[in-house]
C-alpha cells in the first residue's frame, strides 16, 4: 500500500518586525492624503462635505478591522480528522 506524502507543517510568521516598512509606507500614504484633502477643503469650502464622508467611512473602516479583522486574522482553522489520523501515527 503506497502512502500519501504529508504535507509540511503550517510555518506562522517569525516576527512582526518584517512588517515595519510596509506599515511606515502605508502610514505615510495616508498623512499624505489627509494633507492634500485638507488643503483642497481649505481651498474649495463645499468640498469639505465631501471630506467629512470620506473620513467617516475611513473611520468605520479603520473601526471594523480593529474589532473583527486583527481578531479574525488570529483564528486558525482546526485540523481534520485525517491530518489528527497521520500525525498520530508517526
Amino acid at each position: 500500500m503506497t502512502t500519501l506524502p504529508r504535507r509540511p507543517p503550517r510555518r506562522r510568521p517569525e516576527q512582526p518586525g518584517r512588517r515595519t516598512a510596509t506599515l511606515l509606507a502605508l502610514v505615510f500614504l495616508i498623512a499624505a492624503s489627509v494633507m492634500l484633502l485638507f488643503l483642497v477643503a481649505n481651498v474649495l469650502p463645499q468640498f469639505a462635505g465631501l471630506v467629512a464622508v470620506v473620513a467617516g467611512l475611513f473611520s468605520f473602516g479603520a473601526l471594523h478591522y480593529l474589532l473583527w479583522g486583527f481578531w479574525l486574522s488570529n483564528m486558525h482553522p482546526p485540523d481534520t480528522d485525517a491530518e489528527r489520523n497521520d500525525e498520530s501515527r508517526d
